[in-house]
């Protein structure tokens, strides 16, 4: 029986998650950036995806109201393709706490990305769930450790744009996932807690 005094509270962000041959290509970029040494804390391959909604911490028993507000706020989104595609820091290259593989698509499939997250977000917070972060579609493969001086994240910084990039990796978006993250020592561990299927 779990011992855990927050068994009752669950850890939820609504995303989109990524095919094999995306996580390959985000994997060799992650394998160029540990080749180098940097203390950077890399993301799970396995727990790669696009964030649609991050919403924190909620009782495990609206978890089906929040599945539900996602159902809704996804109907009328059909299945559409992306691709990930390119390098990036956040906040810049001079001083970066994160390093991102971008997230690119036609004109129409940018827009339904848009429209997918805005109905999503809708009917989030309309059914009471508070959104953390805006959203800046981005697939997180690695976080500058804190303890790093401004000096190691310029050295992160440059790091990253001397590397090849991205050539880009078509992905179809065919269904949105409600998450749960467990933090362990080693990091993030997430898993689906629930799905909606765009039609």
């Amino acid at each position: 029986m779990s011992q855990n005094p927050t068994a009752g509270v669950v850890r939820v962000f609504v995303a989109i998650e990524l095919p094999p041959p995306v996580i390959t290509a985000l994997t060799a970029v992650q394998q160029q950036l540990a080749a180098q040494a940097l203390p950077l804390r890399l993301a799970a391959p396995a727990g790669l995806h696009l964030t649609l909604a991050f919403i924190g911490e909620i009782p495990a028993g609206q978890v089906p109201a929040l599945a539900g507000a996602v159902q809704q706020g996804a109907a009328g989104t059909g299945p559409f393709q992306l691709r990930a595609e390119g390098l990036g820091m956040f906040p810049n290259a001079r001083a970066p706490r994160v390093v991102w593989a971008g997230v690119e698509g036609a004109p129409d499939a940018m827009a339904a990305l848009t429209a997918l997250r805005d109905g999503i977000a809708t009917r989030l917070r309309a059914a009471g769930f508070t959104l953390d972060r805006r959203f800046d579609p981005h697939l997180t493969l690695a976080r500058v450790r804190d303890h790093c001086t401004p000096a190691e994240r310029a050295e992160i910084g440059a790091a990253v744009q001397a590397l090849p990039g991205l050539a880009p990796v078509p992905f179809d978006v065919t269904v949105v996932s409600v998450m749960r993250s467990d933090m362990r020592p080693g990091g993030a561990v997430y898993s689906r807690l629930a799905h909606v299927v765009l039609a």
